[in-house]
């Protein structure tokens, strides 16, 4: 039902469109329609928007950039969130280290609290086979101490990945310790790859190995290898998007990308930057 607030709400859009110049009219459409798209809504309020194909069977090494999420939707910081988790990064292991966010903040967004939640994250983005995760989670309840010990092993892995990572986007070696626990790591994961016969090439797949929960993360340090020694180390790039500290592999044609996601952290530097254009030219 159409109310005078209705009316009256759509008059002063239109009036304030009227004594807009053509550009900051083009932006302010631009802005209002990417709020609608990326499901904002009139439930967040403007001002308060600030940061804080795979087969199943094979290794993952890379992913398309795309988003394949799960879960009841929830905003966090910039990030529009399905179950807590997105595949924006281009390659799993990036995928890996934005399982947290605003880590310059000194209170960063956790998202892997639990084993459940990592196995969750692996089931998300592809890491395992459903089978395979299935598996862990039916071992991680007859052994939880050691599903603790997994999570921790994950969050140490995370990090250094994403300090490594850091490094290599500001063009500086990573620390010694950290490049040794990569290799430690590296070295461990790669006992458990077996070659086996595809079509028309041979494919890497994992061995059994029933009972290691620690299995989650050997896709992903095999990701971080293939990314570190293949072509497309010099596109990594990190969000522009205060305190979001996502990484992801810039594919655009003139490698000219700046956000984790257009309709997160880029959105809100768009409606950002034409609040403050519009607040100038209203005071010129």
């Amino acid at each position: 039902m159409v109310t005078w607030y209705h009316v009256f709400c759509n008059l002063s859009i239109c009036k304030l469109i009227v004594t807009m110049s053509i550009d900051s009219c083009n932006e302010f459409v631009c802005a209002i329609r990417n709020l609608h798209d990326s499901r904002v809504g009139a439930a967040i309020s403007i001002e308060n928007l600030r940061s804080s194909s795979v087969d199943r069977d094979a290794i993952q090494t890379d992913q398309t950039d795309r988003s394949r999420r799960g879960g009841n939707v929830r905003m966090e910081g910039q990030h529009e969130v399905h179950g807590d988790f997105k595949a924006v990064g281009g390659s799993l292991c990036l995928d890996f280290t934005n399982t947290a966010s605003a880590r310059d903040t000194g209170s960063p967004n956790e998202r892997l609290h639990t084993y459940e939640e990592l196995l969750t994250w692996g089931e998300v983005v592809g890491a395992l086979p459903k089978e395979g995760i299935e598996a862990l989670r039916r071992e991680a309840a007859q052994r939880p101490a050691e599903a603790e010990e997994a999570l921790r092993q994950a969050l140490h892995l995370r990090e250094t990945l994403f300090r490594i990572f850091l490094r290599v986007i500001e063009g500086a070696a990573p620390e010694p310790a950290d490049l040794t626990y990569l290799n430690e790591a590296v070295a461990a994961t790669y006992a458990h790859l077996r070659l086996e016969p595809g079509a028309p090439y041979y494919i890497w797949k994992w061995d059994e190995s029933p009972g290691r929960l620690d299995r989650i993360l050997w896709p992903v340090v095999h990701s971080a290898a293939e990314l570190l020694t293949g072509g497309e180390l010099e596109r990594v790039r990190i969000c522009d998007g205060e305190h979001c500290g996502w990484l992801f592999i810039d594919r655009s044609k003139n490698h000219s990308r700046r956000w984790c996601d257009m309709r997160d952290c880029g959105n809100v530097a768009k409606v950002r930057r034409y609040r403050r254009k519009h607040k100038m030219e209203a005071s010129a």
